[in-house]
């Protein structure tokens, strides 16, 4: 009987969301002709090597193949732990406002986006992990105590993806929200930072979507208090459209539980080590004729965004 060994390849990749000291805003040094809309996240990490600029928009970087979910159906899980000041229910209440803005997105053609986002309720699991031998969760968390990544004074969130690196399919994603300084329900606010400003920045991030070029758009890198983007600008729009074209989706086959089943704990034991940045080496493997090698080349990826009082930049 011939056997499978799968040879799983993790990469790490964040992308910051910043806040802009004195709190203006970053200016962009590329002219207006320069800047075609939104960009995606690719395959390319520029933390780890040089990516050349998406030759269809030099305001975005290229390199590799774009992110993408291949399902339309996906789920998504709150962690039970939440920041000072927000409750259970406020948390639920505003990852829900959030996926919603980005599903019901009102595409060129008056339809919506071929997705469906479903909240499979809270977990106890606030690691970051993707098994391929036990149940996953794409979990939204607070890291209240400790920020462990550089820039926690200026880092608002972080979006981690996990993806097929030869197709760029998305197949697991996790959040986390830097809540070592005050989190709040209140987009007016000048000295705190908006929860549901932040939840909406990231979920592009978990969809695929890299920054915007744009100031006004809510996938913009950098942010403020008192800077609440909560409603999707026409480049955000097109972004989501241009990724999940609309089209009908068979609800009677729609399966949202994450790739290896559902889990609302953290794995026992981890069948592949989850580093937390950059790209682990291959496993070797034998090249016996009774083995067959199957290569299931894994990316990870880790999308980061400011924010706090001078400004932020958002993952």
């Amino acid at each position: 009987m011939r056997m499978a060994h799968v040879v799983v390849l993790w990469a790490v990749r964040a992308i910051p969301w910043w806040f802009v000291a004195g709190g203006g805003v970053i200016a962009l040094s590329l002219s207006s002709r320069d800047v075609q809309g939104f960009c995606r996240s690719r395959t390319c990490d520029p933390t780890l090597t040089s990516c050349p600029p998406d030759p269809d928009n030099p305001a975005c970087l290229g390199g590799g193949v774009p992110l993408f979910w291949g399902r339309a159906c996906i789920s998504y899980s709150l962690n039970r732990q939440v920041a000072a000041g927000i409750s259970n229910a406020e948390f639920v209440q505003a990852a829900d406002a959030s996926f919603r803005a980005w599903q019901q997105a009102a595409c060129k053609t008056g339809a919506t986006p071929s997705l469906s986002l479903t909240n499979f309720g809270s977990v106890s699991c606030d690691r970051l992990e993707f098994n391929t031998d036990q149940g996953n969760a794409n979990i939204l968390m607070f890291r209240e105590n400790k920020w462990p990544y550089e820039n926690a004074e200026n880092s608002l969130a972080r979006t981690t993806v996990t993806y097929n690196k030869d197709t760029g399919e998305i197949l697991d994603a996790d959040l986390e929200i830097n809540a070592t300084y005050e989190i709040t329900l209140d987009p007016a606010s000048q000295v705190t930072t908006d929860l549901l400003t932040i939840l909406t920045h990231e979920i592009g991030h978990f969809l695929g979507i890299a920054h915007s070029p744009f100031e006004s758009a809510v996938m913009f890198a950098y942010s403020a208090p008192g800077m609440a983007k909560t409603q999707l600008t026409d480049d955000d729009i097109d972004a989501v459209c241009s990724l999940y074209p609309p089209a009908p989706i068979n609800e009677a086959l729609c399966d949202p539980v994450p790739r290896f089943g559902y889990a609302t704990t953290c794995a026992v034991s981890l069948s592949e080590p989850t580093p937390t940045c950059g790209w682990a080496p291959p496993r070797t493997s034998s090249s016996s004729a009774a083995l067959v090698v199957v290569v299931l080349a894994l990316g990870r990826r880790q999308l980061r965004r400011p924010g706090r009082r001078l400004g932020r930049r958002l993952g």
